[in-house]
């Protein structure tokens, strides 16, 4: 027959018990530091950035329009050729054109020598009428002449200025310099005016045109440099600010400033491709910073880190923290350059539990 466990016995194994249970919940719920990894407080320059997106664009171009109905005659440059200002592109037919400025010069040449014989005639009338020499009528009838002389003079002026500008219609100039893009036409082809006959673009002058939240004005101003990064080319490239707008755009309640960054020279840039422009904010020279996946917060939302205490355990150290370019954090008191900091390990074997507090950095 067994014997029952004595009173002390069974005190003694409850004991025992409890002391196994509490240790298995504190292994729990204070993870071992190899539950831990380690991160080092280190010493580097920090920078915020605004960060804007758009397109490249041609400061310069021109899209050269037919400004009369003809036939191509003539076609001056090719798809890639740089041209400069003034140089000529095309030339149209205008046997018609040009045979109405010469007879327009013929009406004005005419006109000129009617005109000066009315004024002579009316200059030695006058004399006389003014001597009672001729009639009234006489006078009139000079000055009437000569009226006519001079009206029919400007207006063979004016055709003279309009089958002009008609000739010189039919000659299409570069107004800037630059790289003929596109040619639309072919030579013989006949067009009506407003006929798109070609492009030229300066690849000199490349801009980004952004929209700038009116809370961006203090650190995004004109002059202000900025790095552009252009994903499709896997580069990035200089510029700056050259000109924000004194009237605001509201759109959906906020209020932008559209503005334009110029970009440096690049032969690899194409008008069109997509572009992030960073303008630099704030910034921290010889910082201590650390990973913000380190950073957590208390139920104050007062930032804090987890470091080894001296019993080997994590412990939670209180923390000040300044800017953050969304990878790395500025601590300006709390940690110094070298301090350990640690983070649970990010494993789906491992038993640590997730550290209280936030997500976020404020």
């Amino acid at each position: 027959m067994m014997k029952k466990p004595s009173r002390k016995k069974i005190i003694l194994y409850s004991v025992i018990f409890i002391v196994a249970a509490a240790a298995v919940l504190v292994y729990r719920i204070v993870p071992a530091k190899a539950s831990y990894m380690e991160e080092t407080a280190s010493v580097q320059n920090i920078s915020t950035y605004y960060s804007y997106e758009g397109n490249i664009e041609a400061e310069d171009d021109q899209t050269v329009y037919a400004t009369s109905t003809s036939t191509i005659k003539k076609i001056y440059v090719g798809e890639g050729d740089l041209v400069s200002k003034g140089d000529l592109l095309y030339e149209l037919e205008g046997d018609n054109v040009r045979s109405n400025l010469t007879n327009a010069q013929a009406s004005l040449s005419s006109a000129t020598v009617n005109y000066q014989d009315a004024k002579t005639k009316l200059d030695r009338i006058a004399t006389l009428y003014n001597a009672g020499a001729v009639s009234k009528s006489d006078y009139e009838q000079a000055k009437s002449n000569f009226d006519i002389t001079k009206a029919q003079l400007t207006q063979a002026q004016a055709n003279l200025n309009t089958a002009q500008n008609n000739v010189n219609d039919l000659k299409g100039y570069a107004d800037i310099d630059g790289e003929v893009t596109d040619i639309h036409v072919e030579e013989n082809d006949t067009i009506i005016s407003g006929t798109e006959i070609m492009d030229v673009v300066n690849y000199d002058n490349l801009l980004v045109k952004i929209k700038v939240d009116e809370f961006d004005l203090d650190a995004v101003t004109e002059g202000e440099t900025a790095v552009v990064s252009i994903e499709a080319l896997n580069k990035e490239v200089g510029g700056h600010v050259s000109k924000i707008s004194k009237k605001a755009e509201v759109l959906n309640g906020v209020s932008y400033f559209n503005a334009e960054v110029t970009l440096d020279p690049d032969a690899a840039l194409k008008v069109g491709l997509s572009a992030e422009i960073k303008i630099q904010g704030q910034a921290a020279k010889n910082a201590v910073v650390v990973p913000i996946k380190v950073l957590q917060f208390d139920e104050n939302n007062e930032p804090f880190v987890m470091i080894e205490g001296k019993d080997g355990k994590a412990v939670r150290t209180p923390v000040m923290t300044g800017i953050n370019d969304g990878t790395m954090v500025e601590i300006k008191e709390g940690l110094k350059a070298g301090d350990k900091v640690l983070v649970a390990a990010q494993s789906s074997s491992s038993s640590a539990l997730p550290f209280p507090g936030g997500e976020r950095l404020k």
